[in-house]
C-alpha cells in the first residue's frame, strides 16, 4: 500500500516531463505562412498540390522545425504583401521580380515543347516558318534572337492571350504547331480544352536549351538558408527532379 504513493510520484514527473518537452517543442516551431498561385498544374488549391506546392512540400518535409501554411493569392499581390512584411514567404518569384526578402536557388522551372499532330522536318527554330505557329502571348521575346527573327519572318504566326487556345488550335489542325510549357500542354489537353489525347502528338525539343527558372523569397535570411541547403540535398538525390518526371508521366498517360 505505502508503495503507491512512490508511483504515483513517479507518473507525475514522467507526465510532467512529457508536457514540458511538448510544450517546448511547440515552441521552438517557427510559423511561416508561404504566399503560392492557383494555377494547375503547377498549384491546385482545392487539393492543395501540383508540381510547385508538391516541390515545396518536399523541402519542408525536412525542415520540421518550421510550422508551414498557405495562402493562395495573385502575384501581383503576393510581392506586395511580402514587400510590407505580412509573409513569410512568396513562392514562384522570377529574377526579374524586384521584391524585398532573400532569394532561394532556382527551384522552379518551365521549359516549352513545340507540339504537332505530326511529326515535321523541324532542324533548328528557323524552320518554324515554313509552318503556322500559335503560341502563348509575349512568346515573341522570350526564346532568344532565332526565335524572335522567325516570328517576323513568319505570316502564319499567332500569339494567343489564353493558352487553351493555341492547344485547340493545333488540335484541331488549325495550326500546325503549338509552342507552350508541356506540362500546361498537357494540363489543358486532359481539362478537355481538345478532344484529343497526349499520344497523338509529337513533342520538338528545339527549345529544350532555353529554361526559365524561378524561386522562393523569404523575409527571414536564415529561413532561406535552411531552405537552400535542403534543395541542395533533394537536387543531389534526385528527388526534386523525380518530382517532376512523376507529374510528366501521368500526364502524358492516355
Amino acid at each position: 500500500m505505502k508503495s503507491f504513493p512512490i508511483i504515483q510520484a513517479i507518473f507525475f514527473c514522467l507526465t510532467l516531463f512529457y508536457s514540458t518537452d511538448t510544450t517546448a517543442q511547440s515552441q521552438r516551431e517557427i510559423k511561416l505562412t508561404i504566399g503560392v498561385g492557383n494555377f494547375p498544374p503547377f498549384f491546385v488549391k482545392k487539393t492543395e498540390s501540383g508540381i510547385f506546392w508538391d516541390l515545396i512540400g518536399k523541402v519542408f518535409e525536412k525542415l520540421p522545425q518550421y510550422q508551414v501554411s498557405y495562402i493562395e493569392m495573385s502575384q501581383k499581390r503576393m510581392v506586395e504583401e511580402l514587400n510590407r512584411g505580412r509573409l513569410s514567404g512568396a513562392a514562384n518569384i522570377n529574377s526579374r521580380t524586384k521584391i524585398r526578402g532573400f532569394r532561394s536557388k532556382p527551384i522552379f522551372r518551365y521549359g516549352s515543347k513545340v507540339a504537332a499532330l505530326k511529326r515535321l522536318d523541324l532542324k533548328s527554330i528557323s524552320d518554324l516558318k515554313n509552318f503556322s505557329v500559335v503560341t502563348w502571348q509575349g512568346a515573341r521575346n522570350a526564346y532568344g534572337a532565332e526565335f524572335k527573327n522567325m516570328t517576323l519572318a513568319n505570316k502564319n504566326y499567332i500569339e494567343l492571350p489564353d493558352p487553351k487556345g493555341c492547344v485547340r488550335m493545333v488540335a484541331s489542325a488549325r495550326a500546325d504547331v503549338c509552342i507552350l510549357d508541356q506540362f500546361l500542354f498537357l494540363y489543358y489537353l486532359k481539362s478537355g480544352a481538345a478532344q484529343a489525347s497526349p499520344s497523338v502528338f509529337t513533342f520538338h525539343g528545339l527549345l529544350d536549351n532555353i529554361v526559365n527558372t524561378a524561386s522562393m523569397v523569404f523575409l527571414s535570411e536564415a529561413v532561406r538558408d535552411d531552405f537552400d541547403r535542403i534543395v541542395g540535398e533533394l537536387t543531389a538525390r534526385g528527388e526534386l527532379d523525380a518530382i517532376y518526371r512523376s507529374y510528366l508521366k501521368n500526364m502524358s498517360a492516355n
